[in-house]
C-alpha cells in the first residue's frame, strides 16, 4: 500500500503538481513526504498529528497537534474519577502511536491517573492474535480501555472479539479517539455499531456547523456526494472531518498560489511552502495558520472536540470540550465560552446501564472462613448457595460502600488457612515486560524496533498482579510485615494483645473478716475488753446504771462500749438516723449515750473519748477494705513456667515467642471461645492471650474471668487490598468514617 502511495506521488509530481494533499494515515503521509522532500514541494496532511519527534520538513498538518486530543481524553477519564486505564493502539514503523502513548501517560500522571497496561498491535496481525491479547489482559487490572490509534480493519475486529470475550459487558468502559469516531459516519455499518459498540465514548474534532460558509459547503457537498454515491449503497452524505480539512487545505493552497503569483509580479521569489506557511485565515475547521514547523498553533480555545456516546445504531452528544477551558454542556455554551461543567451529561454505558462504572470489573473479596469469634465475620450461605457473610466487619464494609459515589461490583470468597496466608493472596507483584520490549507478542508477531515505545512508564504500569483476590475484608490485624505489599485501610477498630486470667471466688460466709488480719482482730478484742473493764471500774460507784448484780453491771458496760462501734459518728449524722437510734453526744457535765445511759466520771470521759477515736479509725478502715474486696475481684496468679493459650494465629505465636519470650512448649493453640473455658477448668492453661476486641466479646459471654497486666498495642483491625482505584476510594471512605464516628 505504501509503495503504491509513493508511486502515485511521483506521478503527480511528474505531471507538475506543486503541492500534495495526503488523506491517508500517518504512515502513508510519511511515504508522501519522501517524494515531497525529494521534489521540495509541500505535503498537506489530513491525518492525526504525531509527536514532534516524528516531524518532517515538507509536511504541514491540517489538524491540531495530538496534545489537544490527548488532553481531552485525559479530561474525560478525570471527570469520572478513573485512576487507571488500559491503552490499546495500532503501532507502525514510524513509532507515531507510541509517541502519543508517552504523551498520554504524562498527561494522565499530571491528573492523578496512570496507564495500568497497554497492548500494541502490529500493522499485520491475525484475528487469533487479537483474541489472544485481549484474553491475556490480567483480570485484576483496570476495565477502562482507551483505543488510542486504530485502522478501520483493526477497529472492526477488535470490537468483535471484545464483545465475544465479554469485555464490552457491564462495568467496562471504552473510550475511542477521533480516528475511530470518524468511522461511525463512514466505514462502520449501523448493524455493527448496534451489535458491538454500545456504550462507547468517543471524541470527534469539533467544527462550527452554524456558520454560513459551512452551511453552504455542506449543502453543496451533500448534493454532489448523493448524486455520485447514493446508487452505490451509501446512505450518509454529511461531510466528515477529512472533507472539511481537505476543503481548508485546498483553500490554503489557493491562497498560497495567489501569494506566489503576486510575488512574481513584484519580482520576489516565494516558494509554495513559504506561501502556505504564511497563509492565515479562518476556514471551516477553524483558524488556519502555521508555525515554522508546519503545525497549527496550540492556542486556548482553538482545539475543540465533541464528546459522543454510542447508543443504538448511532450516537448522541454528551458534551463539548475546548482546549484551555474544559467541558461545556452544549455547543452554544462553548461558542461563547460560557459556563464550564465538571461532568458530562448522562451516559449510556456498556451492558445497558446508566450507573457510572467503577472501571475495574467485579472485585473478588476474600474473607476468613474459620474464625474464632464469629461476631466479627461469620460465613453463611443463602438458600441459593450464595455466600452471604455477616458480622461486625461486614457491617463496617457495607457502611463504607454507602459512601461511595458509584456502584461497586464484587463477590465474596471464603478462604481457609491462617490470616497471613489470606493476606498473601492479595498482592504478589512481579516486574512485567518493560515497555521498551515487545508486549504480549509471540514469536513471529514482533514488529519493527522502530515501533517500540521510546519512553518508560512508571513502574506500576510495568507490573502484573498475580493475586487470587482483590481485597480481604474481615478482622485483619494491621502488621508491618503484612503491609509490605498490601495496602490497609485506616483501622476501624483498635486492638492490642492482653492476658486473660480466671478470678478467685471471694464471696464466702466469713468474707467480712477479711479486712483485718487475725492479729488485728485479737488486738481489737483485747482493747475492747480492757476499755470495758476501765469504764466499769470508774463508773461502778457514781453511775446508777451500773448498780445491781454483777451481771447487770457487765451488761451495761458491754452495751456502752459495743454501741460505740455503730453509733460513733457524732451528732452531725443525727438527722440521718431514725428516732430510735442510740446517739453519742457531749454536754458540759457528761457524755450521753442516748437510749444507752450516761457517763458521770471525768476519768471515764477521757477514756471514752480515746475509745471513740479508735472506733472511728477502725470503722472507716473496715468499710474501705471490705468495699474494695467486694468490688475488685481477686485474680489468680500466673505461676512462672505455666502454659498459656492463644487462638493460634501465626503472628500471635511469634509475638509470644519473640517478644514475650514464651517457649513453644508453653503455648497452647485454642480454636473456639468455649475451648478456653474448658482449658482453664482442666488446668491445661493458667492464662490466655487474646486481642482486645476478642477479649471484650469473651468477657461479655463468660463470667469468672478478667484482664491482667499491660496491653501490648497493635495496629488495629483493617481491610487489605492492592493499591487500585476501587480500593483507594474505600481507603478514603473508611478514613472519613473513622473521623466522623471515631
Amino acid at each position: 500500500m505504501h509503495a503504491f502511495v509513493g508511486v502515485a506521488a511521483k506521478d503527480l509530481i511528474r505531471w507538475g503538481a506543486e503541492a500534495i494533499i495526503g488523506t491517508g494515515t500517518w504512515p502513508e503521509v510519511a511515504t508522501l513526504s519522501k517524494a515531497g522532500d525529494t521534489a521540495r514541494i509541500p505535503v498537506l496532511s489530513l491525518a492525526a498529528t504525531p509527536t514532534s519527534s516524528s516531524r518532517m520538513s515538507f509536511v504541514l498538518q491540517m489538524s491540531y497537534p495530538a496534545a489537544g486530543e490527548v488532553r481531552c481524553l485525559a479530561a474525560i477519564i478525570r471527570s469520572f474519577n478513573w485512576r487507571r486505564v488500559i491503552v490499546i493502539y495500532e503501532d507502525d514503523t514510524y513509532g507515531s502511536s507510541s509517541g502519543v502513548l508517552a504523551l498520554l501517560s504524562d498527561v494522565l500522571r499530571d491528573s492523578g491517573s496512570q496507564i495500568d497496561h497497554y497492548i500494541a498491535f502490529p500493522p499485520l496481525r491475525t484475528t487469533d492474535m487479537i483474541r489472544r491479547k485481549l484474553k491475556g489482559i490480567p483480570r485484576q487490572l483496570s476495565k477502562v480501555f482507551v483505543l488510542l490509534r486504530s485502522s478501520p480493519e483493526l477497529t472492526v475486529e477488535l470490537f468483535k472479539q471484545a464483545n465475544k470475550l465479554g469485555i464490552m459487558a457491564k462495568d467496562h468502559v471504552w473510550i475511542v479517539n477521533d480516528d475511530i469516531t470518524a468511522l461511525l459516519d463512514s466505514t462502520l455499518t449501523p448493524s455493527f455499531i448496534s451489535s458491538n459498540m454500545q456504550g462507547v465514548i468517543g471524541i470527534s474534532t469539533y467544527f462550527n456547523t452554524t456558520t454560513s460558509s459551512y452551511r453552504a459547503f455542506s449543502s453543496e457537498f451533500q448534493q454532489r456526494f448523493k448524486q455520485e454515491y447514493e446508487l452505490k449503497g451509501e446512505h450518509r452524505f454529511e461531510p466528515g472531518r477529512h472533507a472539511v480539512r481537505a476543503y481548508d487545505a485546498v483553500h490554503a493552497i489557493a491562497n498560497a498560489a495567489a501569494a506566489a503569483t503576486a510575488s512574481k509580479a513584484e519580482n520576489r521569489s516565494v516558494t509554495t511552502l513559504q506561501a502556505i506557511l504564511s497563509t492565515n485565515f479562518t476556514g471551516l475547521s477553524g483558524f488556519i495558520g502555521f508555525t515554522r514547523d508546519g503545525l497549527l498553533p496550540e492556542l486556548r480555545g482553538r482545539s475543540a472536540f465533541r464528546v459522543l456516546n454510542v447508543v443504538g445504531k448511532s450516537y448522541k452528544d454528551i458534551g463539548f470540550w475546548s482546549e484551555g477551558y474544559g467541558f461545556f454542556e452544549n455547543e452554544a455554551e462553548m461558542s461563547r465560552h460560557g459556563r464550564v461543567v465538571d461532568v458530562l451529561r448522562p451516559v449510556f454505558w456498556p451492558g445497558g446501564t446508566e450507573t457510572i462504572p467503577g472501571g475495574w470489573g467485579k472485585l473478588k473479596i476474600g474473607i476468613p472462613n474459620a474464625t474464632s469469634f464469629d461476631q466479627f465475620v461469620k460465613v453463611e450461605y443463602d438458600k441459593d448457595g450464595k455466600l452471604q457473610p455477616t458480622g461486625f466487619c461486614m457491617d463496617v464494609f457495607g457502611e463504607i460502600l454507602k459512601h461511595l459515589n458509584y456502584g461497586l461490583l464484587y463477590e465474596f470468597e471464603a478462604f481457609d488457612g491462617s490470616y497471613d496466608d489470606l493476606v498473601n493472596k492479595v498482592p504478589s507483584q512481579v516486574p512485567y515486560a518493560s515497555l521498551g520490549n515487545y508486549v504480549e507478542a509471540d514469536e513471529g508477531e514482533k514488529f519493527s524496533r522502530a515501533s517500540k515505545p521510546k519512553y518508560d512508564v512508571n513502574s506500576d504500569a510495568r507490573k502484573v498482579f498475580l493475586q487470587e483476590v482483590d481485597a480481604v475484608v474481615g478482622d485483619i490485624t494491621i502488621l508491618a510485615k503484612r503491609a509490605v505489599n498490601a495496602t490497609f485501610t485506616e483501622p476501624f477498630l483498635s486492638s492490642g494483645l492482653s492476658m486473660l486470667v480466671p478470678v478467685k471466688p471471694n464471696h464466702t460466709p466469713w468474707m467480712f473478716t477479711k479486712p483485718f488480719t487475725k492479729e488485728v482482730w485479737l488486738l481489737i478484742l483485747a482493747t475492747l475488753v480492757y476499755t470495758a473493764g476501765v469504764v466499769w471500774y470508774l463508773e461502778r460507784e457514781s453511775n446508777p446504771e451500773f448498780q445491781g448484780t454483777r451481771w447487770v453491771q457487765l451488761g451495761a458496760t458491754l452495751w456502752l462500749i459495743l454501741s460505740t462501734f455503730f453509733f460513733a459518728h457524732g451528732e452531725q449524722n443525727r438527722s440521718r438516723l431514725p428516732s430510735h437510734s442510740i446517739i453519742v453526744s457531749l454536754s458540759r457535765n457528761s457524755i450521753y449515750f442516748h437510749h444507752a445511759g450516761r457517763v458521770y466520771s471525768y476519768y471515764t470521759k477521757t477514756v471514752v473519748i480515746v475509745w471513740l477515736v479508735v472506733v472511728l479509725i477502725l470503722t472507716t478502715s473496715f468499710t474501705a477494705s471490705l468495699s474494695s474486696i467486694l468490688i475488685f475481684e481477686m485474680l489468680k496468679p500466673v505461676p512462672p513456667g505455666s502454659r498459656v493459650g492463644c487462638d493460634g494465629d501465626s503472628f500471635i505465636l511469634k509475638y509470644l515467642q519473640e517478644v514475650l519470650h514464651y517457649n513453644n512448649s508453653r503455648i497452647e493453640a485454642i480454636g473456639q471461645p468455649e475451648e478456653y473455658v474448658e482449658a482453664f477448668k482442666s488446668g491445661n492453661i493458667t492464662a490466655a492471650y487474646l486481642e482486645t476486641p476478642y477479649l471484650r466479646v469473651f468477657l461479655s459471654q463468660h463470667q469468672g474471668f478478667s484482664v491482667s497486666g499491660e496491653t501490648h498495642r497493635l495496629g488495629g483491625f483493617g481491610f487489605v487490598s492492592i493499591t487500585k482505584p476501587a480500593m483507594a476510594n474505600i481507603l478514603l471512605c473508611s478514613a472519613d468514617l473513622i473521623m466522623l464516628h471515631g
